[in-house]
């Protein structure tokens, strides 16, 4: 989220001059990069918060949304843009679309809207991973820049529940993944996965010293 771009809007400013203590703990967690968009409410919803500052917040909360989750426009499939900004809204990260989404896909392979989603870290791919189960995709593809997924499934060529590594090469079940991938992200809760050339990690938290080993 870009802070200046943020801090220069009018609400902003205005909430600065009546409750600059809460502007001091919204710049502190806009750098640590954590979800604001709960802080802000919170204060919106305080009992003593006077109605013109409560309006100022809700600017704000949609200033902030504007940022975080701007529409994929570049997606032209409406049922496939509307998945991916559910799984964006569970995930509460920003998604960056690598390729022309649907139009190219499908230039391949009429039946098929994919897309490749940049990953920044190893908790932006779990956050991601977190969306895209919750929303309800069913093919997912791990390399250690992107995650693919698409809505081509429920053929016997391009099943559903399925999961694969596109730089291992492994033979092994690709629903077993799956089910493994859905059990460490969405049942486990697995804050950090990482994705090497020939492994991969998921952890609990940054430092935690439990990695655990995926034989995927």
């Amino acid at each position: 989220m870009n802070l200046v771009s943020i801090s220069a809007s009018p609400a902003w400013n205005f909430i600065n001059s009546h409750a600059p203590n809460a502007v001091a703990e919204l710049t502190a967690a806009i750098k640590e990069g954590l979800c604001v968009q709960s802080l802000v409410k919170t204060f919106h919803d305080m009992p003593d918060t006077p109605p013109e500052i409560r309006e100022a917040f809700v600017e704000m909360v949609i200033a902030i949304d504007g940022q975080v989750h701007p529409p994929f426009k570049q997606i032209k499939d409406e049922t496939f843009r509307d998945c991916l900004e559910l799984a964006r809204d569970f995930s509460n990260v920003p998604y960056t679309i690598l390729d022309r989404a649907a139009d190219e896909q499908k230039s391949a392979n009429e039946d098929i809207a994919g897309v490749r989603i940049g990953i920044e870290n190893d908790n932006h791919r779990a956050r991601v991973l977190y969306g895209l189960l919750k929303a309800g995709f069913r093919r997912i593809g791990l390399a250690p820049g992107f995650i693919y997924t698409d809505l081509a499934g429920g053929t016997d060529d391009r099943p559903n529940d399925f999961a694969w590594v596109y730089c291992h090469g492994k033979a092994g079940s690709c629903k077993q993944r799956f089910a493994l991938l859905k059990a460490m992200v969405i049942d486990a809760g697995v804050l950090h996965f990482e994705v090497g050339r020939d492994y991969v990690f998921a952890k609990t938290y940054a430092g935690a010293k439990d990695a655990v080993s995926i034989d995927f």
